[in-house]
């Protein structure tokens, strides 16, 4: 068996039971994709009620899937291999801040309308231009 974590040399070592170094980077990345997939379901049908609970899996995922990281580090093909599982993240990302991104534009809509009306029923009309009237000339 060669050396440990700090030795540099952990990302070729098999563990006990068959599995390669990297089986816990590809296992993170799978769940974190997985979460990630999951929250933007949620936003694409408005539901927010699990924002919370999307936010702190992908906390526990990114900190899982760094942990995992540094048993790979070094490891020459790795590189080659992990490179399919990213794209699909990246991929899985862009999905997520598009349908973010949707979502945040509707409320930005829904607030200026809103700010809109509450400016037209507080104000008198004093300080608000003039408005053309029909039929004038401009």
């Amino acid at each position: 068996m060669t050396e440990g974590r700090d030795g540099g040399e952990a990302a070729q070592v098999e563990t006990a039971g068959g599995l390669s170094a990297a089986e816990p980077f590809f296992r993170a990345l799978e769940r974190l994709e997985g979460v990630v997939d999951d929250e933007t379901r949620a936003l694409q049908r408005n539901d927010l009620s699990r924002i919370g609970d999307f936010n702190r899996a992908k906390n526990v995922g990114l900190l899982e899937l760094s942990r995992a990281l540094a048993l790979v580090r070094g490891r020459a093909q790795f590189d080659d291999e992990a490179r399919p599982a990213l794209a699909r993240l990246r991929e899985a990302l862009a999905r997520n801040l598009s349908a973010a991104d949707t979502l945040l534009q509707a409320v930005r809509q829904v607030a200026a309308i809103i700010a809109r009306a509450i400016d037209e029923h507080e104000s008198d009309g004093t300080y608000a231009a003039p408005r053309a009237r029909k039929g004038a000339a401009g």
